[in-house]
């Protein structure tokens, strides 16, 4: 098995033009056609979706609390940190300049290239493949996980490994927030909209 079906296999999607997976994995400094226009359309697409869903699981959050969620979720950090986690980084094609700079890929072209690995998904498969690629996509969690299993047994709502991430970045993204403020501000958000006279 190659490195590109390799990936197909972790991120459970099989292309059918391959050509798409190529570019997406090939950055700039390689050559053209490279992953920059790819990435423009996978930060589109993965914001929607976090977008959308975030507005589903959290019906009590204000939009500023779900844009600041989207922000930690989507951010180059957890987006590097997935990448690392699927292995996008030996798939890259990078020029010759880049890959003399050292022998670990820079987080910005991690990140970058899982941008446009969803927007080549996109491209191949449409908005629903990308939708189901950009939800299952790993993200590292930032603290132990015991003290994150601990949160996760604590807040009723949390009832799907997606709803676990978004726990744990979201409390990366509020790092000097005490575990029981952040228990408050999730059982806030879980608890039901009220009601529009």
């Amino acid at each position: 098995m190659d490195r590109q079906s390799d990936l197909e296999a972790r991120i459970g999607y099989r292309f059918r033009d391959g050509a798409l997976l190529e570019q997406a994995l090939t950055h700039r400094s390689y050559g053209s056609p490279h992953n920059e226009r790819l990435e423009f359309l996978g930060d589109s697409v993965l914001g929607c979706v976090m977008a959308e869903a975030l507005y589903a699981r959290f019906p009590g959050l204000s939009e500023g609390e779900l844009t600041r969620l989207r922000a930690a979720l989507v951010c180059e950090e957890a987006l590097c940190d997935a990448a690392r986690e699927l292995q996008v980084g030996p798939g890259i094609r990078l020029g010759e300049g880049e890959r003399a700079r050292g022998s670990e890929i820079r987080a910005s072209i991690l990140a970058d290239a899982l941008e446009a690995l969803f927007g080549a998904v996109l491209m191949d498969g449409g908005y629903d493949a990308a939708r189901r690629i950009v939800l299952a996509v790993p993200v590292a969690a930032p603290d132990s996980a015991e003290r994150l299993a601990r949160l996760a047994d604590e807040v009723v709502c949390l009832s799907t490994p997606a709803d676990f991430r978004a726990v744990s970045l979201w409390y990366r993204s509020f790092g000097q927030t005490s575990d029981e403020e952040v228990i408050e501000l999730l059982q806030r958000a879980s608890a039901p909209a009220p009601a529009v006279a």
